[in-house]
């Protein structure tokens, strides 16, 4: 009979990959320390727990572990977040992590492309409403109350456009294009 992997001690974590309480809030406060520089971490998980119960105090350390794994760098995850929370409508929180997103590395370029991405997948309602709450965010970014005129996408003619829809469409397929008349090859 094999021993049993349980523990009767709760500070004792079980399983794989099982980490303390302690070291869970210390994840989940070095990424707050990263995602809010201004405030201590001990006062935006008492704020979490105070404003939010239980689900507050889950919140802290559940974001502390999801933004500290190897996987992907800080700065893909911030992309993602924006695209995730742009298509959801989540605007309180979109603002937040744009912040968050230029201080994990990404440029204004790189957010505001996000918009036509989120336009094509999730609709054009749902960008503009993120067009505005990421324009709040980056403009609470640079400290600006209006952020410099932006330049639209450059014209390009039909045969340009049906070339690269051609190049989007065999890349989604998985073949390339052999020429410019649309024929195919595997």
């Amino acid at each position: 009979m094999q021993p049993s992997s349980k523990s009767s001690d709760p500070s004792v974590p079980v399983g794989p990959g099982a980490r303390t309480h302690e070291q869970r809030w210390d994840s989940a406060a070095e990424t707050f320390r990263r995602f809010v520089p201004a405030a201590e971490p001990e006062r935006v998980a008492a704020s979490f727990s105070r404003r939010l119960g239980p689900l507050g105090t889950f919140a802290f350390e559940v974001v502390g572990d999801m933004w500290n794994r190897p996987q992907l760098q800080r700065r893909d995850r911030s992309l993602l977040i924006i695209a995730t929370l742009a298509a959801q409508g989540r605007d309180e929180e979109l603002v937040l992590h744009t912040e968050i997103g230029i201080r994990h590395g990404l440029t204004r370029v790189e957010i505001e492309e996000i918009l036509p991405l989120v336009a094509a997948y999730a609709g054009f309602p749902a960008a503009m409403a993120a067009a505005r709450r990421v324009d709040e965010g980056l403009r609470q970014a640079e400290q600006v109350e209006r952020l410099t005129q932006r330049e639209g996408a450059t014209a390009k003619s039909d045969e340009e456009r049906d070339v690269a829809a051609a190049t989007v469409r065999a890349s989604l397929a998985g073949r390339a294009p052999r020429s410019r008349n649309r024929t195919w090859q595997r």
